[in-house]
């Protein structure tokens, strides 16, 4: 089973994720803070990450930048608010090689695809 860490500080992206990809068969792990995620990532594998770019106490850049310093295979996907093309073009800006964009409002359907374009695997529903 894949697992992913979701790492957001609103409460309801962190609860929509989490149940759209334990729908899909992925087991979830959840956080709201940079600096707890930081300490989650270190202890633990994960297949995936999203992490959300704009965040109190760090932003996503600066998280996903520690995270590829200490793993360089580590599939990120950036979740964003400021649209996909203000994310790659901050990511690009900020040399952050984030593994794909995940723009908010997200669908179900949107969500699916995006993993299965950054894992490239198929989602099969079980």
């Amino acid at each position: 089973m894949k697992r992913v860490l979701i790492v957001d500080d609103e409460q309801i992206v962190l609860e929509v994720l989490q149940r759209i990809l334990n729908r899909i068969g992925y087991q979830t792990v959840v956080i709201g803070s940079g600096q707890e995620a930081l300490k989650q990532f270190d202890n633990e594998e994960f297949d995936l990450v999203l992490l959300d770019v704009l965040m109190p106490e760090f932003n996503g850049f600066d998280i996903a930048k520690k995270m590829k310093k200490a793993k360089p295979d580590q599939k990120i996907i950036m979740v964003t608010g400021l649209g996909e093309d203000a994310a790659v073009h901050q990511a690009g800006a900020e040399n952050v090689p984030v593994d794909n964009v995940l723009s908010k409002p997200f669908s179900f359907e949107k969500v699916k695809n995006i993993l299965e374009d950054t894992l490239g695997t198929t989602v099969v529903m079980p």
